[in-house]
């Protein structure tokens, strides 16, 4: 199945991998971020989830990134809940969503197995991991993603 074990407690892929009950069993999957167009399929009361449907590419706002990542930082970081990041085929927007979390909580006990010197890289990484053939996420939803990253990391270090 189409799944990335992107850091402790932390995965990426795809809704396949969303929906199997197996799977988040075995993983103990608390929490469940899915970045799809379509109706979410997990029905799961034991899950908490976020549910961003917007179109991959321009109808993506920035306020989408800050309600995935805001989510992803409180219930992986935080609450140290074991996360699946998934979107249809777990290799464009879920993987542009865990890259940006990630690089912007880099550090903050997060172990990555990936190093992260941008995201570009990042993400290349995690989808080489991923070892299928890969789907560029819209560019202007990627652009988004990392102008999001960058406005947050100029931010903090004002503040």
């Amino acid at each position: 199945m189409n799944v990335i074990h992107a850091c402790q407690n932390l995965w990426v892929g795809c809704n396949e991998i969303a929906r199997d009950m197996e799977w988040r069993k075995e993983h103990g999957i608390t929490a469940i971020l899915s970045v799809l167009s379509d109706r979410c399929v997990v029905d799961d009361n034991l899950i908490t989830r976020l549910r961003l449907s917007p179109p991959d590419g321009p109808g993506f706002q920035k306020w989408h990134i800050d309600m995935a990542v805001r989510f992803l930082e409180q219930m992986h970081l935080v609450q140290s809940r074991h996360t699946l990041v998934h979107c249809w085929g777990g290799s464009s927007r879920s993987v542009a969503m865990a890259t940006t979390y990630l690089y912007l909580n880099q550090g903050a006990a997060i172990d990555p197995i990936v190093p992260f010197g941008d995201m570009e890289h990042a993400a290349c990484k995690l989808r080489e991991i991923r070892g299928v053939n890969y789907t560029p996420p819209h560019p202007a939803f990627w652009e988004l993603c990392k102008e999001y990253a960058q406005n947050r990391l100029d931010h903090a270090e004002v503040g």
